[in-house]
């Protein structure tokens, strides 16, 4: 089974448009869709997306939703 890999030139599909990830800055990617259109997402949001899907293979596994660790009690936490 092929691997999917994240990198720039890599083809996503995402929000409901085919992206090429232009670049990769730190956790941000900035997406550039075949009609010209520009996005800055951070990594996070967009593999957590349910859209979220890399050309060429299977999408990497979905990242759970934010704030997990904010809903369990402060002692868990060690705040």
């Amino acid at each position: 089974m092929t691997q999917a890999v994240v990198e720039v030139g890599a083809r996503l599909r995402y929000d409901g448009r085919v992206w090429t990830l232009a670049v990769l800055e730190g956790a941000r990617a900035t997406l550039v869709s075949d009609e010209g259109a520009t996005a800055v997402v951070l990594l996070p949001y967009l593999f957590a997306d349910p859209s979220f899907e890399v050309e060429g293979g299977p999408a990497p596994g979905r990242v759970p939703p934010f704030r997990l660790l904010e809903a369990l009690p402060e002692q868990v936490r060690g705040v």
